[in-house]
């Protein structure tokens, strides 16, 4: 090993370093458009791998070869080629991240009825674009650009009173969640209580004090204020999405040159506009908050994909 650096063949590291990660804030349907990536002919998708959703806040931490020969390990020998094999596939039909949402019942079987070699399955990869689901992410993805520099990315925005009503609902970001077993992760330890990864050091006093509205404020414009300023990212409208599903994919396949498989087009056929319809304002969001958060949300809305 020479300088502490090793590497995948070139091959496989090439196709890790095209996947596609697909991010943005919670409760902006990136489940909803995991699938559909899912469902084309050209693309195996992982759901918010552990060891990715790990690795994303040490990018700036570590030495990059180091980061990338462990994330083109897990794309590549951990994900894509195993998935090829049927490896790892969700088949509870309750899940949102079941296979049987977005592949035929005949792949699946395909993939189930015998084994599968090495060779094979490697050669088989080179026809596909590895992708993973994984919120949370954006203000990494300057970071992941210098490190992986070839990938693409998709940054799903929904309008921030839904999702901040959204997360109000779930308690999302109370302390008690915050504490718990189910919480998201990873996170940071404050004299021992955790806190979000995506908090920066300069609001940790604040976030202490800050109550759930204003954590949820907060919340969302971490996630999106960097947005307009990371290149080569695609903006993806949840809001126009759900609108015009059918208009709105064919604009994002061409760009990614996305082929559609059995189940993309009844998939998109199924997308509508969310049963929770939540109210045009939050009546006691502070104005400084209002403000900060619709001028994040119209900053990234001018620069979405159309």
């Amino acid at each position: 090993m020479v300088n502490g650096v090793l590497y995948l063949n070139p091959g496989a590291s090439e196709l890790a370093g095209r996947s596609v990660i697909l991010t943005g804030a919670r409760r902006t349907g990136t489940s909803l458009l995991a699938n559909l990536l899912f469902s084309t002919e050209n693309t195996e998708l992982s759901f918010e791998p552990p060891a990715l959703r790990a690795m994303f806040p040490l990018i700036r931490h570590m030495p990059d070869a180091q980061w990338r020969y462990l994330f083109d390990a897990l794309v590549f020998e951990d994900f894509l080629v195993p998935a090829l094999a049927g490896r790892g596939l969700n088949l509870n039909t309750n899940d949102d991240s079941s296979a049987y949402n977005a592949l035929s019942e005949d792949e699946i079987v395909k993939r189930l009825s015998r084994g599968h070699r090495q060779v094979e399955l490697a050669s088989a990869a080179t026809a596909k674009c590895a992708a993973f689901k994984l919120p949370d992410m954006v203000p990494y993805l300057t970071d992941f650009r210098r490190v992986v520099p070839n990938h693409a990315a998709i940054v799903m925005l929904r309008n921030p009173i839904s999702v901040i009503h959204s997360l109000l609902r779930l308690q999302w970001l109370t302390d008690e969640r915050l504490r718990g077993i189910s919480a998201d992760w990873p996170h940071l330890q404050v004299a021992g209580i955790p806190v979000p990864h995506w908090v920066a050091e300069a609001d940790l006093d604040a976030w202490s004090k800050w109550s759930l509205l204003e954590r949820s404020c907060y919340y969302y414009c971490s996630i999106y204020e960097p947005l307009p300023e990371i290149e080569k990212t695609i903006i993806f409208s949840f809001d126009e999405f759900v609108a015009a599903p059918a208009h709105q994919f064919e604009v994002l396949a061409n760009v990614l040159d996305l082929k559609s498989g059995p189940k993309t087009e009844s998939l998109i056929s199924g997308i509508h506009d969310p049963d929770q319809k939540y109210p045009a304002n939050i009546s006691d969001m502070p104005l400084s908050w209002s403000q900060r958060v619709n001028d994040i949300y119209q900053g990234c809305l001018e620069q979405r994909l159309k």
